[in-house]
């Protein structure tokens, strides 16, 4: 890979390869990768551009929750 650059295909198929194995692990385990890895935090704040196909604010809270 060094003589190849960082930047190129190679640096590529690593970081495929490694996103990869880390869902391989995360299936046969049958969890999340940030519950593999650990989350820093228990909630993330979000934010909604809106326009006319955003659901209601509160819809959108309840399909949040029911997912989480």
């Amino acid at each position: 890979m060094r003589n190849l650059g960082r930047d190129g295909v190679v640096a590529m198929g690593i970081s495929a390869l490694d996103a990869a194995l880390w869902d391989l692990k995360t299936r046969l385990l049958g969890v999340p990768l940030f519950r593999l890895l650990g989350a820093a935090r228990d909630v993330v704040p979000g934010y909604g551009s809106g326009g006319f196909t955003s659901p209601a604010a509160l819809a959108l809270r309840a399909w949040s929750r029911a997912r989480a």
